[in-house]
């Protein structure tokens, strides 16, 4: 695939997360915690730096194709042991929730 197009996970050493208006989320550490919704970006601050970025493997492939009943449950995150109804992911490569376990706590 095309790596233009798959997202970037990285592992920060302080800044905060913000906003596209720049506000704060004074909640959460970009050291140990995902960001919000409401705060998608990261910014260095004073001092902060990104430790480490990188792709994650699109490790799984299920079945199905892309239909206006699409559900977040067969176009999002992927898991390689349990789906319900059998793995759904449009006929897409996706990356497991697996893989962003391992990257987060390793």
């Amino acid at each position: 695939g095309n790596w233009g197009n798959a997202p970037l996970y990285c592992k920060f050493d302080g800044g905060t997360y913000v906003n596209t208006r720049g506000e704060i989320d004074i909640s959460r550490d970009p050291t140990t915690q995902r960001p919000d919704v409401l705060y998608p970006l990261w910014d260095a601050g004073d001092g902060g730096t990104v430790k480490e970025c990188v792709h994650p493997i699109r490790n799984f492939q299920g079945g199905g194709k892309f239909s206006l009943h699409a559900t977040p449950i067969n176009i999002g995150l992927a898991s390689s042991y349990y789906h319900h109804q059998g793995a759904h992911t449009t006929g897409r490569a996706m990356i497991t929730v697996e893989t962003l376990d391992a990257l987060e706590y390793n």
